[in-house]
């Protein structure tokens, strides 16, 4: 009888706590919805690189580990992207993106 009462107990402290949870996500939606998501415009920045050799071998060391296996389309040699046949079957056709300014650092050897 006592085991039975607790679990009783444990069931409405759980309960209560999911209840907590859907209501307060539930709440937050309703926000969202109403207000929306805040959005500002970007801030205009002035960025100026000194393009030098050690900057362009280790920008294109770091696209070769990061970018090219995704996005390098072979028959070309450039980042334009290729089809993409490992994706679940619910995909039919996707394809990595386009990097047009990574892809014409590298084909022009820069």
């Amino acid at each position: 009888m006592l085991a039975s009462r607790a679990m009783r107990l444990v069931i409405k402290i759980v309960s209560v706590l999911v209840l907590v949870v859907i209501l307060s996500i539930t709440a937050a939606l309703i926000v969202i919805k109403r207000a929306g998501i805040p959005t500002y415009p970007p801030g205009k920045i002035e960025l100026k690189v000194e393009v030098t050799p050690e900057r362009v071998e280790r920008g294109k060391h770091t696209s070769e580990m990061l970018c090219v296996g995704c996005h390098l389309d072979n028959e070309t040699g450039t980042l334009a992207g290729k089809p993409m046949p490992d994706l679940p079957a619910p995909v039919i056709r996707s394809y990595a993106a386009r990097i047009r300014r990574m892809s014409a650092a590298l084909s022009a050897g820069r």
